[in-house]
This record gives C-alpha cells, structure tokens and sequence, in this order.
C-alpha cells in the first residue's frame, strides 16, 4: 500500500511502499527539477563479518561487503558501467561500517537506468579468476589506506578503545583478510544480506514513483526472504583496552586522535540522540567555541578540530583530533571544558546559534538528491521517521545538550592516539 506523506514547512512530498518481498522503497518527489538520483542500498557494512542465517553461524574475512560492492559491477557481459554511460548515467557505489549503496544520477532515460541498477545489484556474477584479478586492484587500495597517517592514527585509536567488536578493523580488510576471499564467500554473503527483506530503494527528483514501485517489483526477487543476524561479538565494556599510544610517524606536526565508546542507540531514540550531539559538540568544541577560539590564537590547533559521536550497530563512539605542537595541552583543554559543562553547563547563547546554523545547513541538504537519498535509506535500516529530525529542533535545550556530553564522554574512558614527527 502506497503511503503519501506531506511535509509542507519543507516543502518535500514521500511517497513510500514496503513491497511484498520487504524491500523499502522511498520516492521524493521533485517537480520541475532536470536532475535525478536513485540509490539502491543494502543494511550490509564491514562490521557484519560474522552472522547466523538460519541456525548456521557464518564467519566471513574482514573486507567482503566492500569486496562485493566492486565485483558486483561485473557481469558476463562486461561492466555494468557501459549501459549506464549509453544512458547519460554517472553511476558510483560506496561501502560503509554499516551499509553497502550503489546509486546513479542521470538527466534522461531515468526509467532505463533504474533498471540497470535493479538488475545488476540483484545478479552476482562472479569467477575464481574475476576474484583473484579484483584482489590485487584491492590491495592497492589498502596500501594506499595504510600510507595515510590519518588512516593510522585512527587505527591505533580503535586498537585502544575496542576488544570485540569489528569496526576496529578497516573497511577494506587487511591483506591477509582479503586473501581468504573467494567466488564461494561472495556468493554466501550476496544471497545473505542482497535479499529485498534487508534493502532500500531510495529515489529523488521529478520523477513518476508508481513507476519506481512497478520497476523494484518486477526486477527484485519476489517472497519474503530470511534476514541474516550480525553478530557484534561481545558486548564492549565503555572503559578502553589501553589509555594511550604514542608512535613516530612521517608527519610534519604531532597529530591528534582520541575518544571513549557511547552506548549504542536504535530508532527515534538513535535519531534525536544523532542530532543532541551535533548541536552540543558544534556549541562546545566548534569553530566559534571558546575552546576552539582560545587554541587556535595560542597556536595549539593548526589543522582545525574536529568532534562527532558516531552510532553504528552494537555500539557508538565519540572521537576528535587535530593537528597540534602540543596534544597534552590540547587534551588538558578539552578535560577543563568538560568540567565546566558539568559546573555551569552550556551557555544558551551558544547554543542557539549552533542550531539555527544546524538547521540551515540540513535545509539546504535537502536541495542535494544525493543527501536526500542517503538519509531516506538511513531512516530506512536505522527504524525512524523520513525527515522527522526537522521537527526535534524545538525541543533540544541546553540542558539535554549539556547532560548528553556529561553522560556521554568521560575523561576516564578515553583512548588516546598520537603521532609524533620522527627525529632524524
């Protein structure tokens, strides 16, 4: 059944269906708008390395679901990338602890490039032969990963801060990860999490949505197909491992990575807490801060400072880092600032002004399709309401602001990460 819903201080119109073989599918209508963007996305990320289908408990290489999202672009017939481009469609895919999209943007022949997408998300194809070519294109992915000090440094932040659970490991895997990787695995994987029951089709722009339902409900498989369950491994305790690594590093300045693990949220709570710690830290530790202003004129930060608590299944984290001469002061800063919260919370004024800024820049997200598409595929996999953050802003004061970072992050259970230049 086709749900219509209005959202007419935005200005935006949702056209939404659940099909019969589960797949979600959201439709932003755009009139008079050239442009048009489509994603087809799966609630499959790095992080979903082990997981029971049926009975049967499956353990997968760390890097599959980021594997798969390149070899899925291959079909007997060549890359899929050719029938996109005969239709004036630029196509691109990404993979995320969390999900896997694939999705295109196109002017014309929107109706012949959906059905492009549909298809060949659905249809795997893969040869020992293709595995072992793909395999080396990814192995310089993950050396180029491994050349970035920023990449590191958060590496050894994660080796710090987590035991089990897997978004300690890199998106891409490791090399040796990678190797154990086969035709078989991705094929188990495929037919575990590409099944309509765990996917989202998102849609923007001028487009005709009973067209978007007809076309996902002839090219996506039909029946309800089971779910496969992630397995996290045990739960986190919220103290880290290790409080600290310092390693050299080929870096010019000390670079600066630390955070503490949050518990993890669901749904409308995982919704409003999402935003609460957007407006608090942009008050506490933004641009405008005093904190950030302070650092900054002494010289402490030279590459600006940045903080966001990120929630992911089974567990969240808050993390930030700079590039500093000086981390220890950094640090004892950042400590100073969140005894203040605790004594005087956070100053009101400060506070509006981060989230009238925080809802204009949302507002304006909603003129990118491709952000549009994004967060409907989000809301989607997350279980809240398309859009309904616009509607939280009232009611986030100082006080929830201030009582979400003194609940949240605590000095006692940050991690910390430094890179040190090497003395010659």
């Amino acid at each position: 059944m086709i749900m219509i819903k209005e959202y007419r201080s935005l200005g935006e119109s949702l056209y939404i269906e659940t099909l019969d073989n589960g797949l979600k599918i959201l439709v932003s209508v755009k009139p008079g708008f050239n442009s048009k963007t489509a994603f087809f996305a799966v609630n499959y990320g790095s992080v979903m390395q082990n997981f029971t289908l049926g009975e049967k408990l499956i353990k997968s290489p760390a890097g599959v679901a980021h594997f798969l999202e390149h070899k899925l672009f291959d079909n007997p017939d060549g890359s899929v990338d050719g029938a996109f481009a005969l239709n004036g469609a630029s196509p691109n895919a990404f993979t995320s602890y969390d999900m896997t999209a694939y999705h295109f943007d196109c002017t014309d022949n929107f109706d012949a490039n959906l059905s492009t997408l549909l298809s060949f998300v659905m249809t795997p194809y893969f040869t020992e032969e293709s595995v072992a070519k793909e395999r080396g294109i990814i192995e310089q992915e993950i050396r180029m990963w491994e050349g970035r000090m920023s990449s590191v440094n958060l590496s050894n932040l994660y080796s710090c801060m987590y035991e089990n659970h897997p978004v300690a490991t890199p998106i891409l895997g490791t090399k040796q990860s990678i190797s154990e990787i086969t035709a078989d695995t991705l094929y188990t994987c495929h037919s575990a999490f590409y099944n309509p029951s765990n996917m989202a089709l998102t849609v923007a722009g001028d487009v005709d949505p009973q067209a978007v339902f007809d076309a996902a409900r002839a090219l996506t498989p039909a029946g309800f197909a089971e779910k496969a369950l992630p397995d996290y491994g045990h739960p986190e305790v919220l103290a880290p491992i290790k409080s600290r690594v310092t390693k050299d590093a080929d870096v010019s300045a000390p670079q600066l990575v630390f955070g503490c693990k949050v518990m993890p949220k669901e749904g409308s709570a995982l919704l409003r807490a999402s935003l609460v710690s957007e407006i608090a830290l942009g008050a506490v530790f933004g641009k405008s801060s005093p904190f950030y202003t302070t650092l900054y004129k002494s010289g402490m930060i030279r590459v600006g400072f940045s903080s966001y608590i990120d929630y992911l299944p089974g567990t969240g984290m808050f993390l930030a880092g700079c590039e500093s001469p000086e981390p220890d002061r950094v640090l004892e800063s950042f400590a100073q600032t969140l005894q203040n919260i605790r004594e005087n919370g956070i100053d009101k004024r400060d506070l509006l002004r981060v989230k009238a800024a925080t809802y204009g820049y949302k507002l304006r997200s909603l003129e990118s399709f491709d952000s549009i598409c994004y967060d409907l595929a989000d809301a989607a996999f997350c279980g809240y309401e398309p859009l309904s953050e616009f509607a939280l802003f009232d009611s986030i004061d100082s006080d929830e602001c201030s009582r979400f970072i003194c609940d949240n992050i605590l000095s006692d259970n940050l991690a910390v990460s430094v890179l040190m230049p090497k003395s010659n």
